[in-house]
């Protein structure tokens, strides 16, 4: 999981955690860990420095940060919850969060191939798509993919797969290849990747939290996303390498920190999951991520500068998932899973003629994602 928040698990009711506090309980629960945090203090005496000493005083300090903070939301609105986006479900999603639909466009056996091909026409049917053909034909006839394969593979038999960071690396080698490709696009065309977007922590005194208003009820979401994919797509003038330096890559790495330089700029979120893992069972989480960003982004801009539609991709490395959430109508379109073989890819690129284009078919398609509005996206699927 890409956040590192705190919050007890909001699936596990039999747990409860400081979100279901009233202010009252909460000023109770702060002066009983400031007693405990004096303790450990008086504790400390000669021992200052003892490493588990400081981490206790470390963790309880926070705890009692995060609390009073809490206790300033719960001023304004005493039913408020906290939900932690990497323990998100279905129930929240929907009960709590909103969201009404999720439809699901199929693609036969898997194939990216096959999806692709029912996607473009669509796609370039939709007036605010763009460079479509030149991204076709520079996967296709440029590209260079058998070096790539060649690393893929190299990942695939050589990198343990136990853990999460394993898939990172060979997302890490798609997104960096995606990186260079939209570069050969446009020689305006910029990208930057941020790597664990931070949307809100529970310890931040400094920001405001993402609000969801649904039926009486308020939520606020903490934690952050694996990646977050920005495409700067300037249509006259390329912007210069320092304003995008001094911008987004000295800035924070967080949504409140994100720079679009016009309004054809494009926001891709990734989060990726463990080799193995149901890609699924984590699309609530990936959702609630999408709608989490854009309520932090929208409560703080004009009408005219909101993120409506928010595209958003899901992956081991291996499986992967492309999906566009809408902001307004609280609705998420979706394919099917899409998985390539990196070692029957790999033994067909040593045979002369070998008709198989799925590893360009999955890179074309992470182009389009990292390239075309949510709005174009979205509304070519919904022809599907």
């Amino acid at each position: 999981m890409s956040s590192r928040d705190t919050t007890c698990p909001a699936a596990k009711k039999h747990k409860r955690s400081s979100s279901d506090l009233s202010v009252d309980q909460l000023y109770s629960l702060t002066d009983g860990l400031m007693s405990i945090l004096r303790k450990i203090e008086q504790a400390q005496g000669d021992l200052g420095d003892l490493e588990e000493l400081q981490c206790l005083s470390d963790e309880t300090r926070s705890t009692i940060t995060q609390i009073k903070i809490f206790q300033n939301l719960k001023k304004k609105d005493p039913d408020a919850v906290i939900v932690s986006l990497s323990n998100m479900d279905e129930n929240i999603l929907r009960e709590r969060l909103g969201l009404r639909e999720i439809k699901i466009i199929g693609a036969d056996n898997g194939s990216p191939v096959v999806f692709l091909e029912k996607l473009l026409p669509a796609l370039k049917s939709q007036s605010a798509a763009h460079q479509l053909d030149v991204i076709i034909g520079l996967v296709n006839e440029h590209w260079k993919h058998v070096p790539f394969l060649d690393t893929l593979w190299t990942i695939d038999t050589t990198v343990n797969k136990k853990s999460e960071a394993a898939s990172r690396i060979s997302i890490d080698a798609w997104l960096l290849q995606g990186i260079q490709l939209i570069q050969e696009i446009d020689e305006k065309y910029q990208s930057v990747l941020f790597p664990e977007l931070l949307i809100w922590a529970r310890n931040s005194e400094s920001d405001d939290p993402p609000v969801i208003r649904y039926e009486g009820q308020v939520t606020f979401l903490a934690g952050s996303t694996d990646y977050a994919f920005l495409s700067i797509l300037p249509s006259v003038k390329k912007v210069s390498g320092e304003r995008v330096e001094q911008k987004l890559l000295q800035n924070d790495n967080s949504v409140r920190a994100l720079h679009f330089f016009s309004d054809k700029d494009t926001l891709n979120i990734y989060e990726a999951k463990r080799a193995g893992e149901s890609l699924k069972a984590h699309e609530p989480q990936v959702i609630a991520q999408c709608l989490a960003i854009m309520a932090k982004w929208n409560a703080s801009h004009d009408a005219c500068e909101r993120i409506n539609k928010l595209p958003f991709t899901l992956t081991t490395g291996a499986v992967w998932l492309f999906g566009v959430v809408d902001w307004e109508r609280k609705t998420c379109v979706r394919t099917a899973e899409m998985s390539i073989d990196i070692h029957a890819l790999r033994i067909a690129t040593k045979r002369k003629g070998s008709s198989d284009r799925s590893l360009q078919a999955l890179m074309t398609l992470i182009l389009v994602w990292s390239t075309q509005t949510g709005d174009a996206i979205e509304a070519a699927m919904s022809t599907l």
